[in-house]
């Protein structure tokens, strides 16, 4: 075994120096030589000892392998060893060593060859093994974060109020149209928010920073890029107080909505058609009950008779324009859904099977004029005989579309002495969508015109 270098004597050392070295916690030092293929300490202090379960003094003299030094960083410190003393300069260098039986510990050791003494390293190593997890979490908190906000498109924002600078990430910048490098105060992101959103944006952030028991707030409003483009933002911020409650820092996250708003858009006007829908639907069904009584005289059997027929028309109706999600349906639908309950023998139906269409609410008002045309047709018309006949046909005209109804070689007409509830639908309905209704009770059969705008 060499000498000991008398620089590297901890009584040689200074008191002060030597005190440092023998007593830090977490601090290795001492002196090292290269053998062939192994190493050996020729000096170690306490806490080197410690690490490696030595009494101070007894790791002096003893090489790596006899302490259970993996091979592989005993080959790794024979090579800094060697270059630090084939290259007279020092090292620095970070690693784990992970002794049998303990836990893995991470070092940053300095090496440096001893000056006139060859073949002797100094060493002094700092256990970082505390420092190194902390990092590692820093890291990977980091990454869980980046990934939440990448999973939902956050982008992120630090507004300092003191010297009025927002700092802005990667996605914000793009989301609000900013330039990777410009520099962003209060001034150009107040001229991103909408001018009628403005007012709100700041009476909620000037609440927060007067309020540290509620430093929290999130908004929904509108940003406009410099190309005119609206958007929507979901943003939200939370106010951070120095010990005098005074705000020092704003943190916050913005998302883009504008799909989402979009979307809400369009429920709330669904909404409101369903709604429409439905009064109409109970208007149609109190003026069905109404005129069914008022036709049956009283009598319970009649009135039954009547309304179920036509809420079975109304719900066929509804059927067929729900089966086109409520959008444009072609008339043939519409005549076929009217004309279901009666006989197909006794029809002649004769037009486009497709491209001509109706609005939804014009294709219920049809189906209930139709199924009422055919109703009085059974009760007294052309199809309450065996060689009767309705023949029904449609086409456009201009922008609207024709239906002809005729009645063949029924009884004889006879003009009704009063307007039933089929004549004021007639009359009624269709003209609220635009058409029109034209009845015709001539002797040899009722006619019937009616006009619906095209879809």
């Amino acid at each position: 075994m060499a000498e000991h270098g008398p620089d590297w004597r901890v009584d040689a050392l200074p008191p002060t120096l030597a005190a440092v070295l023998l007593q830090t916690p977490n601090v290795m030092a001492g002196v090292l030589e290269p053998l062939d293929g192994d190493y050996r300490y020729l000096n170690a202090n306490a806490s080197a000892c410690a690490f490696h379960r030595r009494r101070p003094g007894e790791l002096d003299g003893m090489s790596a392998r006899s302490l259970g030094v993996p091979e592989s960083h005993i080959a790794r410190r024979l090579t800094v060893l060697r270059r630090c003393l084939a290259q007279r300069s020092s090292e620095v260098v970070e690693g784990v060593l992970h002794l049998e039986g303990q836990p893995p510990g991470w070092f940053m050791a300095v090496f440096a060859p001893i000056p006139e003494t060859p073949g002797q390293v100094g060493f002094i190593a700092l256990d970082i093994s505390q420092n190194r997890r902390r990092r590692r979490h820093a890291e990977g908190e980091g990454h869980r974060l980046a990934l939440a906000l990448d999973a939902a498109h956050l982008g992120v924002w630090d507004y300092d109020p003191a010297a009025g600078l927002l700092e802005l990430d990667t996605r914000l910048r793009e989301l609000l149209d900013i330039e990777a490098e410009q520099a962003v105060d209060l001034r150009l992101y107040r001229d991103r928010v909408h001018a009628e959103d403005w007012p709100r944006v700041k009476t909620a952030t000037l609440a927060a920073m007067s309020s540290p028991e509620a430093p929290d707030y999130t908004l929904e409003h509108r940003i406009v890029r410099r190309g005119g483009e609206v958007c929507w933002i979901r943003s939200a911020g939370r106010v951070l107080f120095d010990g005098a409650g005074v705000p020092e820092r704003i943190l916050g996250a913005a998302q883009d909505i504008s799909e989402q708003m979009r979307v809400r858009e369009r429920q709330d006007l669904l909404v409101g058609e369903m709604n429409h829908r439905v009064k109409n639907s109970l208007a149609n069904v109190h003026a069905i009950v109404e005129h069914s009584w008022r036709a049956s005289g009283g009598e319970a059997q009649a009135f039954r008779q009547r309304v179920h027929q036509r809420l079975d028309a109304l719900s066929r109706a509804h059927d067929v324009i729900a089966a086109n999600a409520w959008s444009h349906t072609e008339m043939a639908e519409i005549v076929a859904a009217a004309m279901a309950p009666f006989s197909a023998e006794a029809m002649v139906i004769a037009g486009p099977v497709e491209g001509l269409k109706v609005k939804p609410e014009a294709g219920l008002s049809l189906i209930m004029t139709l199924h009422e045309l055919a109703t009085n047709a059974a009760k007294y018309g052309a199809l309450s005989t065996a060689r009767g006949q309705v023949q029904i046909s449609w086409r456009l005209l201009d922008q609207d579309i024709e239906l002809l109804w005729r009645e063949v070689a029924g009884p004889p007409v006879r003009p009704p002495e009063r307007q039933g509830f089929g004549s004021r639908l007639l009359g009624n309905a269709l003209r609220g969508h635009g058409g029109g209704a034209w009845l015709n009770f001539a002797p040899e059969g009722v006619t019937c015109r009616l006009t619906l705008p095209s879809a």
